[in-house]
């Protein structure tokens, strides 16, 4: 999963930030030590805030408030590395960078949120030569040609680093990439005017959250279920009209808007809306509600 797979690289980077800053401490000052825990601590924030707008978009208490503490937890044990001041600077840093990260996530599309995410990290990568820069004399001398060779061999590693993490990102099942993949010909069969619309359940998510709809304009859903459980969504609302041949499900009232797909399967039904509001979807199923499948159509 990208989740998983982005923090565990951001961990990582961490450890290898926390390992240089207590082999050099003694190289810095006070002014030194705060740079570097305000520039980690906010990189760090913007990358997980990025990361969780866009997995959580809908729900920005919560994708702030995760961004946040791990933005703070970087600027934290980045800071204690040389005092207290900088304690408190990566602290500040970390949480202004996750509150301005998830707002970000929240508002971008998708497919633009893996440009936000690979930015931020390499920003967060560069914090290593950051330190180099600080800890480096004014009227430092070059002593011999070996001397290069040291930011060369760190660069290297840092590219090899970001290649081979963006490969995995990039392998992995990301539901950024699901929403992306929509093949128009297995959406229902319905009028080149239908406003089409494809919702992916994949680990006990919906792909979108937000669902912007006009009014008396015939919408075309389609429910593509990755899992391999059934899912669902329903709209609790009678201010709808069913278009075309009804989509039928035991146990489901006949009075709500309800799609119902079996594991790994799609189901599509087409319908408007009759009335300007929001409607709440989410899955029947029980418990899976309580798990965060839910959503809301926004009907103009």
């Amino acid at each position: 999963m990208v989740e998983t797979v982005l923090i565990g690289m951001l961990a990582a980077l961490t450890l290898v930030i926390l390992i240089l800053a207590k082999l050099r401490k003694s190289k810095f000052g006070p002014m030194q030590g705060m740079v570097v825990s305000m520039y980690f601590g906010m990189n760090i924030g913007l990358t997980a805030g990025v990361l969780y707008g866009i997995l959580y978009q809908g729900e920005l208490f919560f994708s702030t408030m995760i961004a946040m503490t791990i933005g703070v937890m970087a600027g934290t044990l980045c800071g204690l590395c040389f005092g207290m001041l900088s304690m408190l600077e990566g602290i500040m840093a970390g949480l202004m960078g996750g509150m301005m990260g998830a707002m970000l996530g929240e508002m971008i599309q998708p497919n633009e949120a893996n440009s936000f995410i690979q930015l931020f990290f390499l920003l967060s990568v560069s914090t290593i030569f950051i330190m180099i820069i600080v800890t480096s004399r004014k009227d430092a001398q070059v002593q011999q040609k070996k001397w290069i060779l040291k930011p060369l061999t760190l660069f290297v590693c840092s590219v090899v680093y970001l290649v081979v993490a963006n490969s995995l990102v990039m392998k992995s099942d990301s539901l950024v990439q699901l929403t992306q993949n929509q093949d128009p010909q297995n959406l229902v069969d319905s009028d080149r005017f239908d406003q089409q619309i494809m919702v992916v359940t994949k680990e006990m998510r919906y792909s979108l959250r937000d669902i912007q709809v006009e009014k008396n304009t015939p919408v075309a859903l389609t429910l593509n279920n990755l899992d391999a459980i059934e899912h669902d969504i329903e709209v609790r609302t009678d201010a709808y009209m069913q278009l075309g041949k009804a989509h039928q499900h035991h146990g489901a009232s006949n009075k709500w808007l309800h799609l119902h797909t079996a594991p790994n399967a799609q189901e599509s039904l087409r319908f408007e809306f009759k009335e300007s509001g929001i409607y709440e979807f989410y899955c029947t199923i029980p418990g899976h509600k309580e798990q965060g499948m839910k959503g809301q159509f926004i009907v103009s």
